[in-house]
């Protein structure tokens, strides 16, 4: 499920910010968790990224029960990510071998 909502605060430095999202604060009364690695491995530019850019995101609960993003989208601007990042979906092919190959990003730190 995608949630929409605005970021509420984001520093690339200290590599997170949080989201307000109506919906997930009356479920789960709390901001969403933004981490700088979500919006990379999504493929927005952290510097595109401040307080009130519109956000497209699912949720996970972390560890700690709190809602993180991921699969985050700037609304407005579509896929970010490089063309032929997803080459071949669609097409009778499974994800994971339709990927095409490049440098891997770091792993995702356990969520918070």
């Amino acid at each position: 499920q995608r949630y929409t909502g605005k970021v509420k605060s984001f520093s690339v430095q200290t590599g997170y910010g949080f989201i307000v999202c109506p919906r997930i604060q009356a479920e789960c009364g709390a901001d969403v968790y933004l981490h700088l690695q979500s919006l990379q491995y999504s493929g927005v530019d952290p510097s595109t990224v401040g307080p009130g850019t519109s956000l497209s995101f699912e949720v996970h609960i972390s560890n700690s029960g709190r809602p993180q993003a991921n699969q985050i989208k700037v609304v407005g601007q579509g896929d970010m990510r490089p063309k032929g990042f997803l080459k071949g979906i669609g097409k009778g092919q499974d994800t994971e071998s339709s990927l095409v190959t490049g440098p891997s990003l770091p792993a995702m730190p356990p969520a918070m």
